[in-house]
């Protein structure tokens, strides 16, 4: 994949890469050992003995459908990513502000939240922290979707929570609109 990736591409990659409650198994081991498949056999690689991989394993999977919570003060662009996400078989719920975005998860569920930093009541890096403390939170992916781009703003979100910091596209236009 490019530089430049779709939010719910990046929520997939974050959420393959959580262990899940059952036994602490991962949800790679889960499908290897589904499909008949070891993940030892995997980092083994080819050795003698070895299981071979099963080939129905190699097909792309289709795209899962999450619950993505949508949180940004600008009711424009939190309604509009919605709609992108509804588009990409997401099932989507919105919240603008950071106390909204708590209560949110708790009711909604997501498997994923998409949150702005600069919000009212709490900011993000408030929010994230709520969040993660909530049954379920340490489990939901929280992605910083901002226009603070430095380093620091980065190592702030990955302090309070967020597992990765997305940077929202600006549009300058000139007094034409152009």
């Amino acid at each position: 994949s490019g530089r430049y990736r779709f939010a719910d591409e990046l929520i997939s990659e974050r959420l393959s890469e959580r262990p899940t409650s059952v036994y602490g198994w991962t949800r790679q081991q889960r499908l290897s050992a589904a499909v008949g498949d070891s993940v030892a056999a995997r980092e083994a690689g080819d050795q003698a003995g070895a299981p071979l991989p099963n080939p129905a394993a190699a097909r792309p999977e289709a795209p899962k459908r999450r619950r993505v919570l949508v949180v940004d003060d600008d009711e424009d662009s939190a309604t509009s990513l919605a709609m992108l996400l509804k588009l990409r078989g997401h099932e989507t719920a919105i919240a603008y502000d950071g106390l909204a975005a708590v209560e949110a998860v708790e009711t909604f569920r997501p498997d994923a939240v998409l949150m702005d930093i600069s919000l009212p009541k709490f900011d993000g890096h408030e929010a994230a922290r709520r969040i993660r403390k909530l049954p379920g939170g340490k489990d939901i992916v929280l992605i910083a979707l901002t226009g603070w781009a430095q380093e620091e703003d980065r190592r702030r979100s990955a302090a309070a929570g967020f597992d990765d910091h997305m940077l929202k596209i600006q549009i300058d236009q000139d007094a034409d609109g152009h």
